[in-house]
């Protein structure tokens, strides 16, 4: 789930490759970059994903970890 997450991040990113343990905010993410992330991530993983998430988990393996978490 951390490489579809990072490709997610990616997508919103213009396309450039992201790495699962890059910071999302680090390497040039912002609120608005974030809420794109989100409705792209509700989408592709078809579960609740929040902003919250993505601010306190902020590379996409501490997010699958988490995400990872509320499935069971």
């Amino acid at each position: 789930m951390a490489q579809t997450i990072a490709d997610i991040f990616s997508e919103v990113f213009g396309g450039g490759p992201v790495e699962p343990d890059s910071d999302f905010f680090d390497i040039g993410g912002d609120s608005i970059l974030a809420a794109k992330a989100v409705v792209r991530l509700r989408k592709k993983l078809d579960m609740t994903v929040t902003m919250r998430d993505v601010f306190t988990a902020r590379t996409a393996k501490a997010l699958a970890v988490v995400l990872a978490d509320r499935v069971g």
